[in-house]
């Protein structure tokens, strides 16, 4: 969400249901954070291959453990995907409470950080898939909502703008399946969207379904051929609605529920599950992953694990078969990182 919508929603609401705050304060923003979620919120982005899930069904437990390095600073709202075995950070909050236009590809062994590119236009709260091989950012805020599509080089450098959206979005969140990346739910900088976005260039998009629960801050992944809005937030309140897009029909539905609402996390598909990672609710950012596997056009959740640091708004993604889960705000931002592996 934009600089410039956040003093007026902190004027209207008034932090209500932890929202309209600085990520510094103690409250959750309404949309984006004061300066400037996926996960989200910052969104998360998924790498190339993630949309199928694999066959195997991974163990119920999950381990959770601090990774042993931190981010060189700290971070939030930032796109994050794997890439080669590295995990890489595009955007997002930084220390001094501000959009970075920083791309910074990580090595999840050591933590070791260089920096991979930088963005044409700094931006938080965007979202980010491979398009064509190539990172493509799509949307954020900054001073202003945008509707920039950005994309990196294949080895990285400097970003360039390659298309617009047909409106500015943040809070929004992109996957791959197969040769199309979607884009779903966002937020204007005056209403919430109902479209869901296919384009397989980042210039030329299409409307495929529209959503039945207009929604920003979801947790949003791809897994069984399907694409999966788990929670959010809706015109101001956490929803725990789990909500269901055919790409194939274009039909879009409600189809179940998470155990309570929950905005401002990610989800990260996972040998044939999504695990649903951080995030915050009515009291603050929340330590709890949870699994979720379809049961038959739905998912089942159960509890696997807890976070040493819970977090709102990280990056994480799935590297090596351990997910990685970087950055956050708790409600201050922080530079954290943390392991979840399954056993």
């Amino acid at each position: 969400m934009s600089l410039r919508r956040l003093a007026t929603i902190g004027v209207a609401i008034g932090c209500v249901v932890a929202t309209g705050c600085s990520g510094t304060s103690g409250g959750a923003p309404t949309g984006s954070s004061p300066s400037a979620r996926s996960r989200g919120a910052s969104a998360s982005a998924q790498p190339p291959g993630t949309s199928q899930p694999s066959p195997s069904v991974p163990p119920a437990r999950w381990r959770a453990r601090a990774a042993g390095w931190q981010l060189p600073s700290a971070l939030s709202r930032m796109v994050a995907v794997a890439d080669a075995g590295r995990l890489v950070l595009a955007g997002g909050l930084d220390a001094t409470d501000n959009s970075t236009s920083a791309v910074t590809a990580i090595d999840p062994a050591s933590g070791r950080a260089r920096t991979f590119g930088r963005l044409a236009v700094p931006v938080h709260d965007s979202a980010g898939a491979f398009v064509g091989g190539r990172l493509t950012l799509f949307g954020g805020g900054g001073a202003t909502e945008t509707d920039a599509v950005q994309q990196l080089p294949r080895r990285g450098g400097q970003a360039r703008v390659v298309g617009h959206l047909p409106e500015p979005r943040s809070d929004l969140s992109a996957v791959t399946i197969g040769r199309v990346t979607y884009v779903v739910g966002g937020y204007t900088g005056s209403a919430e969207v109902p479209t869901v976005l296919a384009t397989t260039d980042g210039r030329r998009f299409r409307v495929v379904a529209r959503l039945p629960v207009t929604v920003r801050y979801a947790a949003v992944a791809a897994l069984d051929g399907a694409i999966w809005v788990v929670g959010g937030e809706h015109l101001h309140r956490f929803i725990d609605d789990v909500q269901r897009i055919d790409p194939r029909t274009g039909t879009a539905r409600v189809v179940g529920h998470l155990p309570a609402p929950r905005g401002e996390a990610v989800a990260v598909p996972v040998g044939g599950r999504l695990l649903l990672v951080g995030g915050r609710d009515s009291a603050g950012s929340d330590s709890r992953v949870l699994s979720g596997a379809v049961s038959g056009r739905t998912l089942s959740w159960h509890r696997v694990a807890s976070l040493p640091v819970p977090a709102a708004d990280p990056g994480a993604a799935e590297v090596g078969g351990s997910v990685i889960v970087v950055g956050g705000e708790r409600p201050g931002r922080t530079g954290a990182a943390r392991v979840l592996t399954a056993g």
